[in-house]
């Protein structure tokens, strides 16, 4: 009984403090100094999730940094998964152009940047950029939603978990 209240007293409650403040940071840090007299372990965890907290501030505004000058360019561009071809990524111009200012994100990029197909493009730059993944493949081609001609970029790129993915620009 005395090992079950020393755990509640001396651990499970001072991280219970610790997770209510994490839930409540809005911006802010957590008061390293309140968990000093704690023990050493809190202080560090208290430090620990101030330096992940910053740093996911920072990539969040780094991301949003990138994704507004991506919107602000005036050629289309979308990022795909090359194994499920699920769009990672696509920019306000490919929105536009392609799919009438909706956000396909999430979605399979042949079913909702082409026309009429029932399965992977036969002209899928995958094929290539899969047997030689440093390429950089251009092409022109016509589009049936875009009524165009556009000439197509298409390389591997890595993404944040260190996969390559498909990068085409427009």
């Amino acid at each position: 009984a005395s090992v079950y209240f020393a755990l509640g007293r001396f651990v499970l409650k001072p991280l219970e403090k610790i997770s209510k403040e994490v839930k409540n940071l809005n911006g802010g840090s957590i008061d390293v100094e309140k968990y000093a007299g704690k023990g050493a372990e809190f202080a560090v965890l208290a430090e620990s999730i101030n330096d992940t907290v910053d740093r996911l501030q920072k990539s969040d505004f780094s991301q949003g940094v990138m994704k507004t000058i991506l919107d602000g360019l005036d050629s289309g561009l979308y990022v795909a998964d090359p194994d499920t071809h699920e769009i990672l990524f696509i920019n306000k111009q490919m929105k536009d152009d392609f799919c009438g200012g909706r956000d396909v994100t999430r979605e399979t990029c042949w079913k909702s940047l082409m026309a009429g197909l029932t399965g992977r493009c036969a002209f899928c730059p995958i094929y290539e950029l899969e047997k030689e993944p440093a390429a950089i493949i251009v092409c022109e081609r016509f589009n049936e939603i875009a009524k165009a001609h556009f000439i197509s970029t298409d390389r591997f790129i890595e993404w944040r978990n260190g996969k390559l993915v498909l990068l085409q620009s427009l």
